[in-house]
């Protein structure tokens, strides 16, 4: 076992740092062979460029004139001219500077060889025969000397050419100096084999090196890996192995700092910034993680929406800093209801989903209840201005079965529904059969989780003069039900119409005059 161990440690070694090292080896190795035959290319060329303009210089002092070309086509004579005199079958010149520079020597006329050091492969001077005619176009195009690989005779040369004109300045041919790319191989060959060997010791110094030192950081990026794949597959709460985070070296610190990244990136991709209670991305698959859970082990979950009242009203009598700390408020305590409860989550502007899971459909009325009474009374002071604030709700029993997307548009539906029939309560249904029916069983399965102060409403509208109505006559019937003593849903409900009144009271304070009366106007 231990040996099947150390064999993969050992391949693990070798994928991860010997490969890496060699392939980084040869990369360099092959830079540099790169550049030294792009330098000894150029050192040709620069060569052949001076043996080209000394063939030239040679020619034109020891034969004084211009170029020309006589030509007899009926006879198929040509002869070549340099002033007076003539140049064709006179290699003797031409020869002499390729035994001294050891370089392929040629006067064209156009682009046919007319003085030639290149051999044909049955021993003869290759007159007569031509160059490429691109190359031809490119050097009558410049005065500059034209450098490029080439074919002559089935045998690749580097060939640098210089234009040659006649006596009315026009382009009269050519002087082209050639070196065999096979010569000049094997000189590149014999400059790069130090960089080889050179290569290969180290490359073997520093794969030893790696193998003996580096097992540690081995398993200590194979660690960081694993967590990385993690965190990419969406799991955000993962630990980091203490091998890493308590090494004292650039690894240690390298996983540390993924561990702040870890952090970090959980507040980017699951929190809202403003109030840090969930986002909608993160709110949506934690319902969806809990209606699976709930499908799987039968555990209940409820689906609640809310929203602060007149919120508007607030951002535009006291302004946007004050809005946004009025959030946070409310944030806070939505945090401290579901804590160990559920998870609360900003859906949007001053709407949040609350998700509470492993619960019944009774308590969580309760709890919601409970909340809004405490927003009710919230003692929200910013700059030293009260700011008071209620909010509406609309709660839903969750069902594994049904489109999620279904069951929060049909929360959604009933925290609207509250907003237009007075708000500042918690709506269960619209119907009040089904609100009926629902608190029946609640009764039946535990008295105590019932909670009598949820108020539905009629299809129609309501006025506000109606609407307290409704409330002294739910707060009359508790009274009525134990007249010895208030239970808490009795003080729920009676607190439910108080802050009705305080709603209308709130009319004749300055901060929210003006709204207040022109929200009553349009109910």
């Amino acid at each position: 076992m231990k040996n099947e161990k150390m064999g993969k440690m050992q391949k693990a070694m070798l994928l991860c740092t010997v490969l890496p090292t060699l392939i980084l080896g040869i990369a360099i190795a092959m830079l540099a062979v790169y550049l030294s035959r792009t330098a000894l290319e150029k050192e040709v060329d620069s060569s052949l460029v001076a043996n080209a303009n000394m063939l030239k210089t040679i020619l034109d002092e020891n034969y004084p004139g211009a170029y020309a070309m006589m030509e007899d086509r009926s006879q198929g004579i040509v002869a070549l001219f340099k002033g007076e005199t003539e140049l064709t079958g006179k290699f003797a010149l031409i020869d002499a500077v390729k035994e001294n520079s050891d370089t392929e020597m040629t006067v064209f006329y156009k682009d046919t060889r007319i003085l030639t050091t290149v051999k044909t492969p049955d021993g003869l001077r290759a007159v007569g025969t031509g160059v490429n005619s691109a190359i031809v176009a490119r050097v009558e195009r410049t005065t500059a000397p034209l450098c490029v690989r080439t074919d002559i005779d089935g045998e690749l040369y580097r060939a640098c050419y210089i234009p040659l004109t006649n006596e009315n300045g026009e382009f009269f041919g050519m002087i082209g100096a050639a070196r065999s790319a096979e010569d000049m191989n094997r000189q590149a060959d014999a400059m790069n084999a130090p960089i080889w060997v050179v290569t290969v010791l180290g490359t073997l110094m520093a794969s030893l090196i790696s193998i003996r030192y580096t097992g540690g950081v081995i398993a200590a990026i194979k660690k960081i890996h694993a967590f990385l794949g993690r965190m990419v597959s969406g799991e955000l709460h993962g630990e980091m192995d203490m091998n890493v985070t308590g090494r004292e070296d650039e690894i240690g610190e390298t996983g540390k700092s993924i561990v702040r990244m870890q952090g970090a990136m959980q507040v980017l991709v699951e929190r809202d910034p403003l109030t840090t209670l969930y986002n909608r991305r993160f709110g949506n698959a934690k319902l969806k993680h809990i209606a699976e859970r709930s499908e799987k082990t039968g555990e209940g979950f409820a689906i609640a929406m809310g929203d602060i009242d007149f919120f508007k009203k607030v951002n535009d009598t006291y302004g946007h800093d004050a809005g946004d700390y009025v959030l946070k408020t409310v944030a806070d305590e939505l945090k401290r209801m579901m804590a160990s409860r559920g998870a609360a989550v900003r859906w949007g502007g001053e709407e949040f989903l609350l998700i509470f899971e492993n619960t019944k459909y009774g308590p969580v009325m309760h709890v919601l209840e409970f909340f809004l009474d405490r927003i009710r009374n919230a003692e929200i002071f910013y700059d030293g201005v009260r700011i008071p604030i209620t909010m509406t709700m609309g709660v839903k029993e969750g069902r594994s079965d049904i489109d999620l997307n279904e069951q929060i548009k049909a929360v959604d539906e009933l925290l609207y529904y509250g907003k237009e029939h007075g708000r500042n309560q918690l709506v269960l249904s619209v119907d009040e059969e089904e609100t009926a029916a629902l608190k029946e069983r609640w009764a039946e399965k535990d008295p105590d989780e019932v909670c009598e102060t949820v108020i539905t409403f009629p299809e129609e509208m309501i006025d506000s003069e109606s609407l307290m109505i409704l409330l002294a006559n739910n707060m009359e019937k508790n009274i009525e039900g134990d007249g010895s003593k208030h239970t808490q849903t009795d003080k729920m409900s009676v607190q439910t119409a108080e802050a009705g009144k305080d709603a209308e009271e709130a009319d004749k304070e300055a901060a929210y005059e003006a709204a207040d009366e022109k929200e009553s106007n349009d109910e």
